[in-house]
């Protein structure tokens, strides 16, 4: 316990003050992401989450979504291969929360792919529908494992993962809440490619 320890033989420690709360302040600001992440999606399971819709370029969120890992992945010697399709019809969307969702699925790549590896990421349109897939190059997922990977606080069979295991709990919620889908494909040893499928915003307004 943080205030135990500054009550004791550290509080007279200045590096070790700067540390324990450094650290507690950092336990606290994620319990405050859980929680309003907990709240936003309890109301997006239950269809109450207000959405700020608008129509946008599928692609300029695929980009606005890989802008910020570029340095990780170039750190880590992560190669980002885009195979983006030009004139795809504009998608209704939330752009703010669809764009953390193709975040959220680029960092995971980024976390489980090893270096000097690649990650594929990708849109292409399927009849009314438009797709964005994001393909790691990490170890693969079990088939157990899939079964589980979008269900709340869950981070693998060990619980060795570190998070929170509500990232892809989230994202599905968001997903579903576009009236989407979002679906794993993994096979151990070849990687995991994560798609993203919504309506367009043709389809949807007919």
């Amino acid at each position: 316990n943080f205030n135990e320890l500054l009550r004791g033989p550290a509080s007279n420690d200045p590096q070790a003050v700067t540390e324990f709360l450094a650290e507690s302040q950092a336990q606290i600001d994620r319990l405050a992401w859980i929680t309003d992440n907990l709240l936003d999606l309890s109301r997006l399971d239950a269809g109450i989450a207000a959405l700020d819709l608008g129509t946008h370029d599928v692609n300029d969120i695929i980009q606005a979504a890989l802008q910020p890992f570029q340095k990780g992945a170039q750190a880590k010697g992560i190669v980002i291969i885009r195979h983006l399709f030009d004139g795809l019809p504009e998608i209704t969307c939330d752009r703010a929360r669809l764009e953390s969702v193709v975040s959220n699925l680029v960092d995971n790549a980024i976390k489980f792919s090893p270096p000097g590896s690649e990650i594929e990421i990708g849109s292409h349109r399927s009849g009314d529908s438009i797709s964005i897939w994001v393909k790691d190059g990490g170890p693969g997922i079990p088939a157990e494992v899939q079964e589980h990977i979008f269900d709340r606080f869950y981070r693998g069979p060990d619980q060795t993962q570190r998070g929170s295991g509500l990232g892809l709990s989230i994202a599905k919620s968001i997903v579903n809440a576009h009236g989407g889908s979002v679906e794993v494909d993994s096979q151990v040893g070849e990687g995991a490619c994560f798609t993203i499928t919504l309506p367009h915003a043709a389809s949807s307004s007919s």
